[in-house]
């Protein structure tokens, strides 16, 4: 039950928000000015949705929050909503702290090809996509029952060659939340979480478990 909401975390005038499910972690953190005191609560995702639909660029929100509840505060409305109780997973544990490759490429043109890719497997219980690196160049596959699709992406890799898989609605979500215009992309092995990150300076990571495929895909 703890993981239906998110943690806010601040930390030294670092706030963060955190959310996690079985195949993917998503951390999102920036400076904010005039708070002294570090907190730690899980605020029911439901209640950040709906302040999220209630705000716009401009908008500024207030947020508080005591032991047992957090408000937030936009223009004339305010929500309140009950904090999780518990103890939220120790996401820092779950970052891998080495790569063995990595790859910087453009954001909007993986994901355009990542969509195109990815039609002929949206009805597939894996929505299943192939990605094949070389030394400069990202291979998209999906192999269906419906057919073939092939797509090519450019790309600046350091280290080892690699094939890996992941469901494509998945590693769509995470790219669809970078404005960056280039993303950094590591991984570990075929088997291991890859880490998305924007190749400029804003602090979102975006960590994916691939899908395990056999070796004559």
């Amino acid at each position: 039950p703890i993981l239906m909401g998110e943690l806010l975390e601040i930390v030294d005038g670092d706030i963060s928000l955190v959310a996690i499910d079985g195949y993917r972690l998503a951390v999102r953190s920036c400076k904010i000015d005039n708070i002294t005191n570090n907190a730690k609560v899980i605020i029911p995702g439901k209640a950040l949705n709906d302040v999220n639909s209630l705000l716009s660029s401009e908008e500024d929100v207030k947020v508080g929050f005591d032991e047992k509840n957090a408000i937030f505060i936009i223009n004339d409305t305010k929500i309140i909503t009950r904090l999780l109780e518990g103890d939220f997973i120790d996401y820092k544990k779950l970052l891998p702290r080495e790569y063995n490759s990595k790859v910087k490429l453009k954001t909007k043109e993986l994901l355009n090809s990542i969509e195109r890719a990815s039609l002929l497997s949206q009805s597939e219980k894996n929505n299943l996509i192939k990605l094949s690196i070389r030394d400069n160049v990202m291979a998209i596959t999906s192999n269906t029952d419906k057919g073939n699709v092939y797509e090519e992406v450019n790309l600046e890799l350091t280290g080892e060659y690699l094939d890996i898989a992941f469901n494509s609605r998945y590693f769509l979500e995470g790219l669809k939340n970078i404005d960056s215009e280039e993303i950094f992309i590591e991984f570990t092995t075929n088997i291991n979480p890859c880490i998305i990150r924007p190749a400029d300076d804003v602090k979102y990571t975006y960590l994916l478990l691939p899908v395990r495929i056999s070796s004559n895909i």
